[in-house]
């Protein structure tokens, strides 16, 4: 049942990045979407974009654990595995949502280090 699952959640995925190849591909030009000038201000807006798709991993991972609780039906062993996803998922979280404070705290080290 397992990799029932996991088979129609890659499936889904898939179906809908297909979806949206028409979209993209219709661009006639692609602009530069790196406005930074320096490389912090580079590593920052890529910290930005690795933050928006944390977010959304996190709030994936939210709805499975809540989709593991629900279909464990009592199940002691199913909902240890909800429960440990639930976990590692709001670990994950804290990590992703820490990072950019992490990061702010490292340039501002190494700019007061004058490095």
């Amino acid at each position: 049942m397992k990799n029932n699952i996991s088979q129609k959640i890659v499936a889904y995925m898939s179906g809908f990045a297909i979806a949206l190849l028409p979209v993209f591909s219709s661009a006639q030009y692609f602009t530069n979407p790196i406005q930074a000038k320096t490389l912090d201000g580079f590593l920052l807006q890529l910290l930005d974009v690795v933050i928006l798709i944390g977010a959304i991993a996190i709030v994936f991972f939210l709805i499975l654990a809540g989709f593991k609780y629900v279909t464990a039906r009592g199940d002691e062993k199913q909902i240890s595995s909800a429960h440990q996803t639930l976990t590692w998922t709001i670990v994950g979280a804290a990590v992703v949502l820490g990072a950019r404070v992490i990061a702010s705290a490292i340039k501002a080290t190494v700019d007061q280090l004058g490095v």
